[in-house]
């Protein structure tokens, strides 16, 4: 973005002109600019007084005027102009957004699950831009990079996982194995296929309350594995627990073909199959 002229009269009516683009949002527009431009100013015109207190109160006077005259008050904190913080939002967390997204928000808290960013004093913004983005969702960074934030040891184990399975080249002299060593949506950072960003009522915020389900969305399993699996039949290692997809593999990958949990098929196999080991 190009800098704003140094004076605070050309400013001024530039966010003013600004402002008045684009109907209804041009004071959102006219705000972001001035954001922005405030987060990169230069030594010389902190010089000049343009990221001083007086000069905010200057200009949001001048656009707050005009959000009352377009109905966009919302916009501004209180008195905003003469506020001791005058980009304060009306609100903390999601009590901000809460007022246009009600039906996200209440569809989150009626969940048993609710992700943690969502109800800290941060809120939406952990995870959102306010005014624009150039991620979808307004997302602050692209979702790979966004989760990785804060689950940081899963993002680095599936850049080991990248790295081997890029050692293993098509021209190298040993043969290469059959088998993914990473799941292909963890790997592109499509965390959202699996998990639900805001709030579940499943473990570990998955989209689907059953597994089996949930991975045959893109595994057609019935096609490639006739071994049972669903409520009805129980884990033999855990009577507690019935078999699904996760009793032989994790979504994550364990540098292991084909994500399973042992280094071969039949070692996994008689972990339950103990009549089968040799």
């Amino acid at each position: 973005m190009s800098a704003l002229p140094a004076d605070v009269e050309t400013v001024v009516a530039f966010l003013v002109d600004q402002a008045g683009e684009v109907g209804s949002r041009g004071v959102t527009k006219a705000l972001a600019t001035l954001r922005r431009y405030r987060a990169t100013v230069s030594k010389a015109h902190r010089r000049a007084g343009l990221a001083s207190p007086a000069y905010d109160a200057r200009v949001l006077e001048v656009l707050r005027g005009i959000a009352v005259e377009k109905g966009e008050r919302s916009l501004f904190a209180k008195n905003a102009a003469t506020a001791a913080e005058p980009f304060a939002t009306r609100r903390a967390g999601f009590e901000l957004c809460r007022g246009c997204h009600s039906a996200m928000v209440n569809e989150a808290f009626s969940k048993s699950r609710v992700h943690w960013p969502l109800v800290d004093r941060t809120g939406c913004l952990n995870c959102h831009e306010p005014h624009a983005s150039r991620q979808k969702k307004l997302l602050n960074v692209a979702e790979g990079g966004l989760c990785g934030r804060c689950h940081r040891d899963t993002a680095d184990y599936q850049a080991r996982l990248a790295e081997k399975a890029r050692q293993e080249r098509p021209d190298s002299k040993v043969k290469v194995e059959k088998g993914a060593l990473a799941h292909s949506p963890v790997q592109e950072g499509r965390c959202t296929t699996c998990h639900a960003p805001h709030a579940s009522d499943s473990v570990r915020l998955l989209r689907n309350a059953s597994v089996v389900d949930g991975c045959g969305a893109c595994h057609d399993w019935l096609k490639h594995n006739s071994h049972p699996v669903g409520e009805k039949y129980v884990d033999m290692r855990n009577r507690n627990r019935s078999v699904d997809c996760l009793s032989c593999h994790r979504a994550h990958g364990t540098g292991y073909r084909y994500l399973i949990t042992f280094p071969t098929p039949t070692e996994l196999c008689v972990q339950c199959h103990k009549q089968l080991r040799r």
